[in-house]
């Protein structure tokens, strides 16, 4: 478990976690017209 791929897992977890907010931040945007 060394530094590197401990920064990749975060990585991808932090995107996984900006994709679920985009998604989320479309749904209210496309209710709201």
């Amino acid at each position: 478990w060394d530094y590197s791929s401990w920064v990749r897992t975060y990585a991808l977890y932090l995107e996984e976690r900006l994709e679920c907010f985009r998604i989320l931040k479309y749904d209210v945007e496309t209710e709201r017209l």
